[in-house]
């Protein structure tokens, strides 16, 4: 289910994760290049370097005198034609140029004899077959007849050194040894013209080698921010849409609010880097196995012992991931549960400071932080053993290589050149960054993993099905409600709030809707807005079961004013115009007026563009729920819903407002949650819930004509003389934005 629900998320960005994969391929095998650049330094370039001691040779040469040196810089070899340069290819002894036995003079017969030594080597690089790097001849064709041609001179110079080293004049023999000094430099020479080419070329392809992989790295590591933050954003879109498409239940029910919001912050950030780690893990991923592919090319047998070195660390990496990803679930369980207690600690700061209960809040918290501290420092030895077991394991591999390698190249065994292995290990140095970054990753993962799936759980609830396939839309209520036998309950194992309900509200009644708190009056008002479907029974509208009608159609229907009223931190313009969007500013302030709240709007600081607030918390309670009020007066609604709508008013206002609604319920059919009685009494039926059935069904005369449930709430609440008590004053927010208590009691139709 992880797997898939992670592939969800890349699905839509498969063409940038190839550019991805092309930007890794790219640096990967650029540092692969990268290593192959020793190979030809090593056996072509540093492999013939003379690095015997010549200061005896340069001792020799110095003691020369005026005459010798005049006669070996007189000397000019003939040039050679190319036939003869040919024969000379041809020679393995170069016309005998080491072949000084006839030398009476030890020192000089040693100058010569490394002089010949000198011209043989650099013959042999000549002859070396051209070196082809990735395909790549390093080489022109005219370097190999201009190197023979300068050897050909070199060795013209040391037959005639050795000429005159045999004769007894001591000039000849002085001059002799300049001849041969001569005569290794220019051989010295013949073998470098190849060594500079490759230099070269060495230099250019390291060039642009280095511009490769500065691109390819720059190119790769933006996609894969840019895959993060896309994908990131589409993970908040999608879950914001998915919450808002649950029922109301899902946010009322027995979930706890502060594990929600640890899954909505705490770990969708960790899902955030989660994804950056995906991203990076797999790109190093391609890098090593394209590095490990080149090294096999050089030497199968010392990749197979690499293998072998590495399989503990994979195996140790995977078990301390598990260890991992089990402390990581506790981590994340810790941090619901210290989001709960601090939600719990703000939403009830006004009890912890009446009752000074600050030293116990802080405690109850000091425990929950305490056990997620615990668990977080699991998570880091697990992560901090697994980093020292890579350093040690990388430690004890390396000397390793270096002791089988160096005997492979010592002991001329597998094939391997000095320069295949240094290749080799280059190639081992770079595989090490992105071998740890993948293990680094891999940990990371296990990390994030639980956070990964407490995700997911939320996208693995389903919304209530509100609608039934093929629902039929409706333009207008035409006949009204029916609720037959309608039974609900929030959770099984709760029982039912509401059992076998029915009555009936014909197009144009005004249904008042009293009992006891907790009775099921507001539960009843949610299962005809379609924010609950009934878990026994049916609603019908026009004769129709409401969940065969289309829900869009009949929510444009409906306006629904609560028992508080919910402003959002916008202006009290756009509070209002939430009733209707597309609402010009004239009929904003129309139903600002019909909400009797206009003047009080124009007295704002800013007007109808000052802010209300968290929950609305600038404004006061009846401020709030007059604006509330005012977005159904916008709506303009055939089915309106009122669930003590006008609680927060004072009895002047009230009166103001309730004319308002009679004007806006003319024509709609209302279900209105009362408890004063001047709101009952106009009502076509009264309907009595106890205990969330229907004990009692009509008008207020009938009723208290009857002498039944509602007679005796009336009676309770009035009085035995039935005289109502004066009318309550309007309630106040108090600064943090909670309804202050009413004194209305006696007005009020409740137990």
């Amino acid at each position: 289910m992880t797997a898939a629900f992670l592939r969800s998320l890349f699905r839509p960005y498969l063409g940038v994760l190839a550019l991805v994969a092309v930007a890794s391929l790219a640096f990967a095998f650029a540092d692969a290049l990268r290593a192959q650049l020793v190979k030809p330094l090593l056996d072509d370039v540093l492999a013939g370097a003379d690095v015997e001691e010549q200061a005896g040779d340069a001792l020799l040469a110095a003691a020369a005198g005026p005459q010798a040196k005049a006669s070996a810089q007189a000397f000019v070899p003939p040039r050679t034609d190319p036939s003869a340069r040919e024969a000379l290819r041809r020679d393995p002894a170069l016309g005998g140029v080491a072949e000084v036995g006839a030398v009476a003079d030890p020192a000089l017969r040693r100058l010569l004899e490394r002089t010949g030594r000198g011209l043989l080597d650099a013959a042999e690089r000549i002859e070396r077959p051209p070196t082809v790097l990735w395909g790549v001849r390093l080489e022109r064709a005219t370097g190999r007849a201009q190197a023979w041609e300068a050897l050909a001179e070199a060795v013209v110079l040391q037959r005639e050194a050795i000429r005159r080293a045999q004769g007894e004049n001591r000039t000849a023999r002085e001059a002799a040894a300049l001849l041969s000094l001569r005569a290794r430099e220019r051989g010295l020479d013949a073998g470098l013209r190849r060594v500079v080419e490759l230099l070269a070329f060495i230099a250019g392809a390291a060039l642009a080698i280095g511009l490769t992989m500065g691109a390819a790295g720059f190119s790769r590591n933006y996609l894969n921010r840019y895959l993060q933050a896309r994908i990131f954003r589409d993970l908040q879109n999608r879950l914001a849409a998915h919450l808002i498409s649950l029922p109301v239940g899902f946010f009322e029910g027995s979930r706890r609010r502060g594990d929600t919001l640890s899954r909505l912050t705490n770990d969708l950030a960790h899902v955030a880097n989660l994804l950056l780690v995906l991203l990076t893990g797999a790109t190093r991923v391609l890098h090593l196995v394209v590095l490990f592919a080149w090294a096999v090319q050089l030497s199968g047998l010392l990749c197979l012992g690499l293998g072998l070195l590495g399989l503990p660390l994979v195996l140790s990496v995977r078990r301390f991931g598990k260890r991992i990803r089990r402390g990581a679930r506790r981590v994340q369980q810790e941090a619901g549960k210290a989001f709960e207690s601090m939600q719990q600690m703000l939403a009830g700061m006004r009890e912890v400071k009446a009752f000074q209960r600050e030293a116990h809040e802080a405690r109850r918290f000091e425990e929950v932080a305490d056990a997620a501290l615990a668990a977080s420092l699991q998570v880091v030895r697990a992560r901090s053993a697994a980093k020292v077991f890579q350093q040690t394991a990388n430690d004890l591999a390396a000397p390793l290589l270096f002791l089988f390698g160096g005997y492979f190249v010592v002991t001329r065994q597998a094939d391997m050149s000095a320069g295949d292995f240094g290749a080799f290990l280059g190639l081992v140095v770079l595989m090490y960054q992105p071998a740890k970054v993948v293990g680094d990753s891999y940990n990371q993962f296990m990390q994030a993993l639980p956070s990964l799936r407490r995700v997911h759980e939320l996208f693995s609830l389903r919304p209530a099905e509100l609608e039934r396939p093929g629902a039929q839309p409706i333009a207008g209520l035409r006949e009204g409600f029916a609720l037959e036998e309608v039974s609900f309950a929030y959770e099984e194992e709760d029982g039912e709030v509401l059992r076998q309900v029915s009555l009936r509200a014909p197009r144009g009644t005004l249904t008042a809707l009293v009992g006891r708190t907790g009775s099921g009056k507001s539960t009843l008002v949610d299962l005809i807005a379609r924010f609950h479907v009934p878990s026994g029974g049916r609603i019908l509208v026009d004769g129709r079961d409401l969940l065969d009608v289309r829900l869009s159609d009949y929510l444009n229907l409906v306006a629904l004013v609560p028992q508080e009223g919910f402003l959002f931190n916008d202006s009290v313009r756009e509070n209002i115009r939430y009733g209707r969007l597309d609402a010009s500013d004239e009929e904003v302030e129309a139903a600002a007026r019909a909400a009797c709240v206009h003047e009080e709007i124009l007295a704002l600081p800013q007007g109808y563009d000052t802010l209300a607030g968290e929950r609305g918390n600038r404004l006061s309670g009846g401020q709030v729920q007059r604006i509330a009020l005012a977005r159904a007066f916008l709506k303009k609604p055939q089915i309106l819903l009122l669930d003590e709508a006008t609680s927060a008013l004072d009895a002047h206002t009230e009166r103001l407002v309730q004319r308002a609604l009679d004007e806006l319920a003319r024509g709609a059919t209302t279900f209105v949650v009362a408890h004063r009685l001047s709101t009952v009494e106009r009502a076509d039926q009264i309907v009595v819930l106890d205990a969330g059935r229907v004990v009692e069904l009509g008008r207020h005369e009938e009723l208290l004509a009857r002498g039944g449930v509602y007679a005796r709430l009336v009676e309770r609440q009035l009085g035995t003389g039935g005289v109502a008590t004066p009318p309550a004053p309007q309630t106040e927010k108090t600064p943090n934005g909670e309804h202050g208590g009413r004194n209305d009691a006696a007005e009020e139709v409740e137990a």
